[in-house]
C-alpha cells in the first residue's frame, strides 16, 4: 500500500506541468532613469529647459502635459509637479499643487474649444553652480474622454547646463 502511494505521488509530481500563463511584467524600476518625455495613447507630457540658465539667476523648467483625442485635461482633478531635489539646484517650490499653486498652472484649449488639451506647469529654480545637472520629478495628471479618466504619474528628466 505505501508502495503504491509513492508510485502515485511520483506520477503525480513527474507529470505536473509548469504554467503556460504568462508571468507578470516586471515593475518599472524607480532606478531607472527617467527622460524628458513620457508618452501614451491618451497623452504627451515633456519636461522642457528653455534656459538660458546662469549660476544663481532665477529660471524655470516647464512640464506640458498634451491630451491626445478624443482626451481632454481633467479641470477638476488637483494636478501636481514634486521636483526631485538635486545638489546644485534650489527649487522655489519642490511641491507645486494646482490647488494651491495656480500661478504655476496654465491651460490651452482643445481646438473645439470646449475642453482644455494642454496642461503647462511653469517649475521655477535657481541654479547654485556652473554645470550640468538633471533635474526633475514627478507629474501627477489626469485625462478623461467621455467614458473614462487617467490618472497617471510619471517620472521626468531633463539636463539642465548653467553657465
Amino acid at each position: 500500500m505505501r508502495a503504491l502511494a509513492l508510485l502515485a505521488l511520483s506520477v503525480l509530481v513527474g507529470c505536473s506541468k509548469p504554467s503556460s500563463a504568462p508571468s507578470p511584467a516586471p515593475s518599472p524600476s524607480s532606478s531607472a532613469a527617467a527622460g524628458p518625455v513620457a508618452e501614451t495613447d491618451a497623452f504627451r507630457i515633456e519636461l522642457k529647459a528653455p534656459g538660458p540658465f546662469k549660476k544663481g539667476e532665477p529660471a524655470s523648467v516647464v512640464v506640458r502635459v498634451e491630451a491626445k483625442a478624443p482626451f481632454h485635461v481633467n479641470d477638476e482633478y488637483p494636478a501636481k509637479f514634486k521636483a526631485t531635489e538635486v545638489a546644485g539646484v534650489k527649487f522655489v517650490e519642490p511641491k507645486l499643487d494646482r490647488t494651491k499653486h495656480a500661478d504655476a498652472f496654465a491651460t490651452e484649449p482643445c481646438a473645439a474649444g470646449k475642453d482644455a488639451c494642454v496642461l503647462t506647469i511653469t517649475v521655477k529654480l535657481t541654479p547654485e553652480a556652473a554645470g550640468s545637472v538633471r533635474v526633475g520629478g514627478i507629474v501627477d495628471v489626469s485625462v478623461c474622454n467621455k467614458d473614462q479618466c487617467l490618472i497617471e504619474k510619471k517620472p521626468l528628466e531633463v539636463t539642465v547646463t548653467a553657465s
